[in-house]
């Protein structure tokens, strides 16, 4: 299949991936330096697609597979001012993008403890309750009664 640019937009497009290529360099740069290449799973990636009105422009943090970097999109629509994040982040991305009345309300509820129930146990309502599952492990129930 042909390309269908011209000549001025061919110089154009060879522009960008020069530009961008400066840019990850930059990037990885800054990665090496604060000790982000080491981790597991960290890895920025951006998207500009003009042909989407919502998400014309996205950037990606980390990984959602095995990561110890965790995960967040970010996406910024034609006529937004400024990049939000969007669909299911870990929690500490979604803390540090949001905006100041939301962040206070966020860390709230992630930092406060639960309180303990007046015969002072929790039941959870997991059925493969780390401690009760024999798959990681051998646990007797017997053992904690003695």
């Amino acid at each position: 299949m042909a390309i269908k640019l011209t000549d001025d937009q061919l110089v154009i497009v060879k522009g960008m991936a020069e530009y961008m290529g400066n840019v990850a360099d930059q990037l990885l740069h800054i990665m090496e330096n604060h000790g982000l290449d080491k981790i597991k799973g960290f890895q920025v990636t951006i998207g500009v697609d003009p042909q989407f009105d919502f998400v014309a422009k996205q950037i990606k943090i980390g990984s959602k597979w095995n990561s110890d970097s965790g995960y967040v999109t970010l996406t910024k629509g034609k006529g937004e001012n400024r990049y939000a994040p969007t669909g299911k982040n870990s929690p500490e991305y979604e803390i540090l993008f949001a905006d100041q009345e939301t962040r206070v309300r966020m860390e709230k509820v992630l930092h406060r403890e639960k309180p303990l129930p007046p015969d002072g146990l929790w039941v959870g309502d997991s059925r493969y309750d780390p401690p009760m599952d024999s798959r990681d492990r051998e646990w007797d129930v017997n053992d904690s009664l003695s």
